[in-house]
């Protein structure tokens, strides 16, 4: 009879010890959970402070004291694009007294006419408006949009590939006819007018004054 209830209270004490055991493992992941949340609020706090810090005090104070901040650094590329794309646009505007003596029909004649200087001057315009075109195009992460690629096809039958840049509007416009591969074909023009774009900023940048 002893035996019996020796073991009886065994099994009581035993299931109450487990018990108690599972109740402290829960309680203890129940408030590490609770700590862990508490830690990434407080890490995602500080670092919006951070990035705020940054964005509203160090990288404008770098702009003003040294000309650039560390974020023009991370997109040079685009960076650089930009300023120039500004001042060429400007530069476009601007009344202009003449253009570059390569951009006459004749450079070496003597004396050049009135059409000579507009033909001169027009031909400078595109130039000019090609570089800017450049830039623009890299400033603005190498694509203008979906402009390129919601396009139809009138005439699937065809190949034609149309390419031509246009001033009005202010970008190239691309017209095609044939839908298999055509957003590679149109990259590879567009990259094709920014090299072009280039090209001509490094051969006439030394002309890039009035």
């Amino acid at each position: 009879m002893m035996e019996k209830q020796c073991k009886y209270s065994y099994e009581i004490y035993k299931g109450i010890l487990k018990s108690g055991i599972k109740e402290i493992d829960a309680s203890f992941f129940n408030k590490y959970t609770c700590i862990k949340r508490i830690k990434n609020c407080l890490d995602n706090f500080l670092s919006e402070i951070g990035y705020r810090f940054n964005d509203w005090i160090k990288w404008p104070l770098q702009k003003i004291f040294r000309g650039y901040s560390d974020p023009d650094l991370w997109s040079l590329d685009s960076h650089l694009a930009e300023l120039i794309y500004v001042r060429l646009k400007a530069f476009k505007n601007m009344n202009k007294n003449g253009a570059p003596y390569n951009m006459f029909d004749n450079p070496d004649k003597c004396e050049q006419d009135d059409f000579d200087f507009m033909s001169a001057e027009a031909r400078w315009q595109n130039t000019i408006w090609k570089m800017m075109w450049a830039f623009e195009y890299i400033k603005d992460g190498y694509d203008h949009g979906d402009k390129y690629f919601d396009l139809t096809f009138p005439n699937k039958d065809e190949v034609d590939l149309v390419f031509n840049p246009t001033e009005k509007e202010g970008m190239s416009e691309v017209k095609f006819t044939k839908e298999p591969d055509i957003r590679y074909d149109i990259i590879k023009k567009l990259n094709e007018q920014m090299e072009e774009g280039l090209e001509l900023f490094i051969k006439y940048l030394p002309n890039l004054w009035d």
